[in-house]
């Protein structure tokens, strides 16, 4: 059925089918403003001038109750998600909530004393919000008996909110004002989340994707956009018209998007992603550990769900049976020929394995606490150990058997890690300090490297003559092995430091923090060499690619990101890891990434250089898929699809199959039918 609502004083139901009316006409004594069907279709209930609210039976057009004594004309009325409660909504702003079934008036709500623009109830029907022409939206926790409203400021008094709604979860509120921004809102305590999401021009219209992750956003600045709202970040370019854009509407599946301009147009997008899309695997429990095979395009993961597994990079695969443990697995590591896995466990237990057959090599290698790490030395004949028993050893990799006695700190033990000709190793502690040892004797080779705060990280230089360590004092050091002392003043952050990684050519340093930043520094001055690379939360891990021109970082919002270490500046958008980040690396090309989180996903993604020159073609093809181009004077120009259609068939016809030829290919082509990614 289909019900139109008219300024004849009627509303009509209509046959869906054959366009017949489907009941008498729905007689009023004044315009009609407004009808909507009960979420069961039984019902309907309409708005109207003469200061009432019907309900009606949609069978056979019978009128049921009015809603009567209003204080001015009804604009809107609108059924509660289970249909048992009618909010209406007048001419002056006031709500009145009703019972559905018997027309009874519960209550009354002026207390925001504004025109009521949009009003909706949440999809669990326990809330509903009201926009107002002051710049304000309220909400109200309760349809039964509610209490002082929450207001949404937007801009007190100055420009109004056009439109108010819930996600699909109920717990948060989306607003749209003439402020230029839509806001999402917690719908509990009315506290924003995220950044607001701005336009040019003022916001009419914005929606929840079906599955609550995007909004799409309308705007008299001729454009709707799509965002990822916890981030505040566009998904694509804005979606073009020539007239400002009143109403958009996804598809039940979220594939496609509707849009309706005030030049009496409507568009059909389609929101299929065009990016190339990561390789995902599954633990049940939190990865603790990824590291890819340096020749093969395979990676080990490790997880707190007691298990290890080798995985192909390309498609997400076991490769065999994944390596059972007795306990929950902290680290990993795989030697530098591919062939053994180290895993260190939560029992105090470490074991070598045989990758090619998931064999056990030796027996149990056993601290008396934890062991948070274990890592292979280049050669892979060693192992060194890190435990919460306050103490580091190295091991034989073929035996099992210790080469070191125990190196001890007075604190648990974070981490150890051999220099790159094995001859050292550093380790780093909860006791405030980073020791380096001789990993044949064990004895140490410096004096401890002290900080105020425990020593998250600790990790040598290339050459081996200096180590670089983080600390929760908010500070890296780095220190000249030979004299135990700091090279440059100290790398200070706002916050903790997590990490701290040397270059492939040892002349920088990286670190990461949870003041939300990265900086990148000159080892040998202790400056900043470039702007802080900002985040949107702490970030607690780092990598550098093999060729130290690129930084992977990431951290506690689910996001990682690739930079350019010279510049500091991003070179791919914000990488959605799955959760909280847990680890990350660079394959031996530096084309592949992995990351791995705290809640089982580890995914993969291919990330090429891009090659220079560019060819001509392509930065035609790129303005035609946004849809928009500058112009000789330097003003933004909208381009048709038809301009598109045109450079698609230019790219079907080319022979080439470069890096830009292949890319463009891959994303015109089907969504559904193409590779993960065009490399």
């Amino acid at each position: 059925m289909i019900v139109s609502a008219s300024a004849d004083g009627t509303a009509r139901i209509w046959n869906a089918t054959n366009g017949q009316p489907a009941t008498i006409p729905l007689r009023h004594d004044g315009a009609v403003h407004w009808a909507e069907f009960s979420p069961d279709g039984h019902s309907l209930v309409t708005a109207t001038a003469d200061k009432s609210a019907r309900i009606w039976n949609t069978a056979d057009g019978r009128l049921r109750h009015t809603l009567a004594n209003h204080d001015s004309k009804v604009f809107r009325a609108h059924f509660s998600p289970d249909g048992e409660r009618i909010a209406t909504i007048t001419e002056h702003g006031l709500i009145g909530l009703w019972e559905a079934e018997s027309g009874q008036f519960l209550f009354g709500l002026d207390e925001h004393r504004a025109r009521v623009n949009a009003f909706a109830f949440s999809p669990d029907g326990g809330r509903f919000v009201a926009a107002g022409s002051r710049g304000t939206a309220w909400v109200w926790n309760s349809v039964d008996a509610p209490s002082q409203s929450i207001a949404l400021v937007h801009s007190r008094d100055i420009f109004p909110i056009w439109h108010a709604t819930f996600s699909p979860d109920s717990q948060f509120v989306l607003t749209t004002s003439e402020d230029t921004t839509a806001r999402v809102w917690n719908a509990t305590d009315g506290f924003p989340v995220g950044q607001p999401l701005a336009h040019e021009g003022g916001v009419v219209f914005a929606d929840f994707s079906p599955d609550g992750h995007r909004i799409v956003t309308t705007s008299t600045d001729t454009s709707a956009r799509i965002w990822d709202w916890r981030l505040g970040k566009s998904f694509v370019q804005p979606l073009r018209q020539s007239k400002p854009v009143r109403y958009a509407a996804f598809s039940a599946d979220g594939r496609r998007l509707q849009t309706v301009s005030s030049d009496s147009t409507s568009q059909l997008w389609d929101l299929n992603s065009h990016v190339a899309l990561p390789t995902e695997m599954r633990h049940r429990h939190h990865i603790t550990a990824v590291v890819f095979h340096p020749r093969d395009p395979s990676l080990l993961t490790t997880s707190l769900d007691q298990t290890a597994q080798v995985w192909d990079a390309r498609n997400g695969q076991p490769l065999g049976e994944a390596m059972p443990h007795e306990a929950a697995v902290l680290f990993g590591d795989m030697s530098g020929d591919g062939r053994r896995a180290v895993t260190a466990c939560a029992d105090g237990t470490a074991y070598v394995w045989e990758l090619e057959t998931r064999r056990r090599m030796v027996g149990q290698v056993r601290h008396t606490g934890a062991i948070r790490s274990a890592r292979f030395s280049a050669d892979g004949e060693r192992f060194v150990t890190a435990s919460a028993d306050s103490t580091s050893r190295v091991w034989d990799a073929q035996t099992g058997q210790p080469v070191t006695p125990p190196l001890p700190h007075d604190g648990p033990v974070l981490l150890g890690r051999f220099s790159s000709d094995a001859r050292r190793v550093v380790t780093a502690s909860e006791d405030g300090t980073a020791r380096v040892w001789d990993s044949q004797t064990g004895q140490p080779v410096t004096e401890p490297l002290r900080h105020h705060d425990p020593v998250k990280w600790a990790d040598f230089s290339p050459d081996g003559t200096m180590v670089v360590t983080a600390s929760t004092d908010n500070t890296a050091c780095i220190w000249d092995v030979s004299t135990s002392r700091p090279r440059v003043p100290l790398l200070q952050h706002a916050r903790i430091v997590e990490m701290a990684l040397f270059s492939s050519d040892g002349r920088r340093v990286v670190t990461v923090s949870q003041d939300r930043t990265a900086r990148i520094w000159d080892a040998g001055t202790g400056q900043a060499l470039t702007p802080p690379l900002p985040h949107l939360s702490a970030v607690s891990h780092v990598s550098y690619s093999p060729d130290g021109r690129r930084i992977l970082t990431g951290g506690w919002n689910a996001l990682a990101r690739l930079w350019d270490s010279s510049t500091g500046q991003p070179l791919s958008e914000w990488l959605f890891t799955g959760g909280k980040l847990s680890c990350l690396g660079f394959d031996s090309t530096g084309e592949r990434i992995a990351t791995a989180t705290d809640n089982g996903f580890a995914r993969v993604w291919s990330v090429p250089i891009a090659l220079t020159p560019v060819p001509d073609w392509f930065p035609g093809f790129a303005e035609a898929v946004a849809g928009t181009r500058l112009s000789e004077r330097g003003n933004v120009e909208l381009l048709s699809h038809r301009e598109l259609e045109s450079v698609s068939n230019e790219v079907g016809k080319m022979e080439r199959n470069d890096f830009y030829a292949r890319l463009a290919r891959w994303f015109l082509a089907n969504p559904e039918q193409r590779p993960a990614n065009p490399f």
